[in-house]
């Protein structure tokens, strides 16, 4: 929706926001799909209790939903505020509110996913809990490093992509206008016949 305005806030926080998103919803897919592989279960009543048996998936679910749902100091926070300022901006009320609204539903799902993972009773499927793969613990903390330096680093990287936004809005308008004038030419009264 930012990218659709067409403005550089609007293009900042779109692209801004995909990449948070993208982020935040691979470690928690990854999280996922680690209990999904050691439970045989996509069924979250099955999974209560599972989350104590692995901390780190636990861990790993918390700071990803909390990522997407938006709260500071994580990225997903900032690139809502600036999708929000876009909407503001374009004096589009309505969907600036909708940014708010999106945000609180999601937090409802993300934090009822984490009570069920937290809740006992503990999994039947769960014999004996293996420890959990040093690759999947490496690659869990890369995307929550990833996830905290994009909330951190905000500032910066909100003014890389606002001159990214200003570049290509303006080379936007430019291809319009080179197109319009060229369909222009090409209109039936302004073709020189022999």
């Amino acid at each position: 929706m930012g990218v659709g305005l067409g403005t550089t806030t609007g293009l900042a926080a779109g692209l801004y926001h995909l990449v948070n998103h993208a982020i935040g919803k691979a470690l928690a897919f990854t999280a996922i799909g680690v209990l999904v592989r050691e439970f045989r279960t996509r069924n979250i009543i099955a999974l209560e209790g599972a989350g104590r048996y692995y901390p780190m998936i636990l861990f790993s679910l918390t700071i990803a939903f909390l990522h997407l749902i938006g709260l500071p100091p994580f990225g997903g926070f900032f690139s809502k505020l600036l999708l929000y300022q876009a909407f503001v901006e374009k004096q589009m009320y309505i969907m600036a509110l909708m940014v708010i609204v999106t945000s609180v539903l999601s937090s409802y799902g993300y934090l009822r996913i984490l009570e069920h993972l937290w809740h006992p009773p503990v999994p039947k499927q769960l014999i004996h809990p293996r420890s959990l793969a040093i690759a999947v613990n490496i690659t869990m903390i890369i995307f929550i490093a990833a996830i905290l330096s994009i909330g951190f680093l905000s500032p910066f990287i909100t003014e890389y992509l606002r001159n990214v936004g200003v570049y290509t809005t303006n080379g936007y308008m430019e291809y319009i206008d080179t197109v319009y004038k060229a369909l222009h030419s090409l209109r039936p009264d302004n073709i020189i016949t022999p």
